[in-house]
């Protein structure tokens, strides 16, 4: 008989890891072997256990590892044969595209009906790329009116500016964030003041309405 396939859930809302885990267990085949609510969690059952395929919010902040791309880029780095599927509520296409980039094949929307879910894993399963219906749509609508890249401002931050601008809005001090990634607090001092710069964002209250209306903020991942 084949194996089952082992599947570790990682989300910062209890109530996500547990819908998820209700929904894979009913499918025959699927294993859930661990679940995390953060990133370092995530991180830690995955090298306890074995895995076939990681289902992992986009957006965890307040982990030593960090969240977001560079999260993802440090799994595929450390874990080079586990299939990942990003589950989350950010829509934007910057944001899709940076995943998509990074190697990650599978998005599926928090806004879409549970069942994508089962088809991301399956996709990942066969290493294909799945957009569940809502970010399709939304890669499509930017398709078929494209706008140039300058005009995409998330487009303008490097990984690095974007990560220490998103666990900034979350309420983290620049301080607190050096200390999470291991960087100085010059330097962390430094990116922020960048990020905002490309942004044309002169004052903390700009950044903030910047995050909402961008999907920043870690609490937008419902």
């Amino acid at each position: 008989m084949q194996p089952p396939i082992q599947l570790v859930i990682a989300d910062d809302h209890p109530g996500v890891v547990a819908a998820v885990r209700h929904l894979v267990s009913r499918v025959d085949g699927f294993e859930v072997v661990g679940e995390a609510s953060s990133a370092d969690e995530l991180l830690a059952v995955l090298g306890r256990v074995r895995c076939d395929i990681a289902i992992t919010d986009y957006a965890m902040p307040g982990s030593r590892y960090g969240d977001g791309i560079v999260l993802l880029e440090f799994l595929a780095r450390r874990h080079p044969d586990l299939r990942i599927m990003v589950l989350t509520m950010l829509e934007t296409r910057a944001l899709m595209s940076n995943i998509l980039r990074a190697g990650i094949k599978v998005i599926v929307s928090k806004a879409d009906e549970p069942r994508h879910i089962l088809e991301g894993v399956r996709a990942a399963l066969s290493d294909r790329i799945y957009l569940s219906p809502q970010l399709d749509a939304q890669l499509i609508r930017r398709t078929v009116a494209p706008e140039p890249a300058e005009n995409d401002p998330i487009n303008l931050l490097g990984k690095r500016e974007l990560e220490v601008l998103r666990m900034y809005v979350t309420g983290m001090t620049v301080s607190e964030i050096a200390v999470r990634l291991n960087r100085s607090v010059k330097t962390i001092s430094a990116q922020k003041q960048t990020g905002m710069r490309k942004l044309a964002l002169t004052t903390e209250a700009a950044l903030f309405d910047f995050a909402v209306r961008h999907g920043l903020l870690g609490t937008s991942e419902g």
